[in-house]
Parts: structure tokens; C-alpha cells; sequence
């Protein structure tokens, strides 16, 4: 399994999906429970909807147009994300 890294700004998300904005194309990565996403805040929020009853999606903690950096494999067809730190915040 190869694995790739990238550091870019995130075109759109999905609870399920992240496209980032490389310099020629859109890559998108499959999001799954196996992901580990690294974000100011994320910790907090996670507490906060636990609480209330509900998960954590990834829409939660990241945002189109934060800057971030994804460790990933192909799975297949597929480019799985391993781990998103997201890097800069868009306010």
C-alpha cells in the first residue's frame, strides 16, 4: 500500500469525502471511522455534541477553504484518508 502526502486548501466535504484543490486537479479522498482528523477545536466540539447526544461528522471540524495536510493511501479505485491536520482555519 503506497502512501502519499499533500498539503493544500479544501474545495468541499462531506461526512464521507474531502476534496482538496491540488495545483492542476481536485483530488478526492474517502473519509471513513479509521481517519484521524487533527483540528483547533475538534476536541472541544466533539465533547460538546457527544453531550447532546450526537457524533461528530467531519463537516464539524473542517471547512472549504482551510488549509490542510492528508497523509493517504490507495485502496483500489480509491484514495483513503489516513489522517487530516487541518492546518489554517477560515473564519
Amino acid at each position: 500500500m503506497t502512501s502519499s502526502r499533500l498539503s493544500e486548501r479544501v474545495a468541499a466535504v462531506a461526512p464521507d469525502s474531502l476534496t482538496i484543490k491540488a495545483k492542476s486537479e481536485s483530488i478526492t479522498l474517502t473519509i471513513d471511522k479509521e481517519t484521524e482528523v487533527i483540528a483547533k477545536g475538534a476536541s472541544t466540539k466533539t465533547l460538546e455534541l457527544k453531550r447532546e447526544g450526537k457524533g461528530t461528522k467531519l463537516t464539524d471540524v473542517v471547512k472549504v477553504g482551510d488549509g490542510v495536510t492528508v497523509a493517504y493511501h490507495e485502496r483500489g479505485a480509491t484514495k483513503h484518508a489516513a489522517t487530516i491536520n487541518v492546518t489554517t482555519q477560515v473564519k
